[in-house]
C-alpha cells in the first residue's frame, strides 16, 4: 500500500507532468522532409508552406488560451488573452531570430470583456509584459531555443516566488513545492518549451510540402524537455480547403503519441526531477499511464505562407486525471490589434 506522504508526492509529480505536457514537446525529426517525400508520391499537386519573412517584418498576434482539468472548475467562457508583438530580427541561411514581446496579459469572458483578477494573480499574469523574448529558429523553422535565456531564467525565478506567494501553504509544503518547481525549471529545455508554445504553434506547418488533395501521414518524434527520451507519434496532415483565388488554405493536423512510450518517457522525467529535488522517485508501477493527443487547424495566407488563424487542442490523460487545453492564435498587421482595456476593480 502507498503511504499518504508517498501519495501526495506522486500527486505533485502528476501535476508537474501535466505542466510539462502542456508546455509542449519539441520535435526532433525532419517533419518537412517527411511531408515533402509523401507529397511527392501524389500527382495531385503540392502546397509548399515555406514562410516568406524579411528582416524588419512586424505583426501582432492575439493569443487566447483556455484549460479545463479534472477537479478544477473553470468559469464558463473565461480564457486567458495575450497580445504579442512579433519582429523579425534576422532571417538568412543560418536561421531566424524573432523578437516576441507580450503585452496586456489577462483574462476575458466569452464576449471578450476583461475579467478582474485578484491583485497578486494579476501581477503574476502581467510580469512578462514588455519583456522581449528572442527566439532562435533553424533554417527550416524548428525552435532552437531562447537567444536571451539568461534574462528569462532570472525572471522565471521571480515567477516561482510569486506563484508560491499566492497559495496559503504550510512552510514545509511550500519548501517541498519550491524544490519541485525549482528542479523542474532548472532545465533550460523546460523553460524554452514553456515559453515556446506560441511560436512553435505559429510555425507548426513551416517547411512542409503537402499534397494539395488528400492526407499525408508520417511518423514523428517528440523530445521530452527534461530527463531525455523521445515519444514516437503518428501524424496525419490534410489540406481540407485550397482556394488559390482567395489566397487561403485550410490545413488540419492530428497527432497521437504512443501511450506506452509516453508513459516510459514520463517515468524517465520523474526520475530526473526526483533526483534534482533530493526525493525518492516513484517506481514505474506506481505511475499512472499517460495518453496525449493533439488536434490543430490552420488557415494559411498563401502570400506570406504564414497562418492567419490557428486553433490547437491538446488532450492529456494522466491516470484518472484529464486536461484539455485550447490555444487560438490570430495574426494581424502591426498596429491593427487593440489591447484589452483594464478590467474594473
Amino acid at each position: 500500500m502507498v503511504s499518504a506522504d508517498r501519495e501526495k508526492s506522486m500527486t505533485r509529480f502528476t501535476c508537474v507532468a501535466m505542466l510539462v505536457c502542456s508546455a509542449g514537446l519539441a520535435r526532433t525529426d525532419q517533419v518537412a522532409a517527411a511531408a515533402k517525400a509523401a507529397a511527392g508520391q501524389t500527382p495531385a499537386g503540392t502546397l509548399k508552406l515555406v514562410p516568406r519573412l524579411a528582416k524588419g517584418d512586424r505583426f501582432i498576434l492575439e493569443i487566447t488560451k483556455r484549460r479545463t482539468q479534472t477537479g478544477r472548475p473553470v468559469p464558463a467562457g473565461v480564457k486567458g488573452l495575450q497580445v504579442v508583438e512579433v519582429e523579425v530580427i534576422r532571417t538568412d541561411s543560418r536561421g531566424h531570430l524573432l523578437g516576441w514581446t507580450p503585452r496586456n496579459t489577462g483574462l476575458v469572458d466569452a464576449h471578450g470583456r476583461p475579467v478582474a483578477m485578484p491583485p497578486q494573480a494579476a501581477r503574476l499574469a502581467k510580469m512578462w509584459d514588455g519583456t522581449q523574448l528572442v527566439f532562435e529558429l533553424s533554417p527550416d523553422y524548428r525552435l532552437v531555443g531562447l537567444n536571451n535565456y539568461s534574462q528569462v531564467k532570472a525572471l522565471m525565478t521571480k515567477m516561482i516566488d510569486r506563484i508560491l506567494a499566492i497559495g496559503s501553504l504550510s512552510p514545509q509544503a511550500e519548501a517541498e513545492l519550491r524544490r519541485t518547481m525549482s528542479a523542474t525549471f532548472a532545465s533550460r529545455q523546460v523553460v524554452e518549451a514553456t515559453f515556446g508554445q506560441g511560436i512553435t504553434l505559429l510555425f507548426g506547418l513551416a517547411g512542409m510540402e503537402l499534397a494539395a488533395k488528400g492526407a499525408v501521414e508520417f511518423d514523428r518524434q517528440f523530445a521530452m524537455p527534461m530527463g531525455g527520451g523521445v515519444i514516437p507519434a503518428k501524424v496525419v496532415v490534410t489540406v481540407t480547403r485550397l482556394d488559390r483565388a482567395a489566397g487561403r488554405a485550410t490545413v488540419t493536423m492530428r497527432t497521437r503519441m504512443d501511450p506506452k512510450e509516453a508513459t516510459e518517457a514520463m517515468h524517465t522525467f520523474f526520475r530526473s526531477m526526483a533526483r534534482k529535488a533530493g526525493k525518492p522517485a516513484p517506481t514505474r508501477q506506481e505511475l499512472p499511464d499517460v495518453d496525449i493527443r493533439d488536434g490543430s487547424t490552420f488557415v494559411v495566407d498563401l502570400k506570406t505562407r504564414l497562418p492567419l488563424h490557428v486553433e490547437h487542442t491538446r488532450t492529456t490523460v494522466v491516470g484518472p486525471g484529464k486536461r484539455v487545453e485550447t490555444h487560438k492564435i490570430v495574426r494581424k498587421p502591426a498596429g491593427a490589434a487593440r489591447p484589452p482595456q483594464t478590467a474594473p476593480k
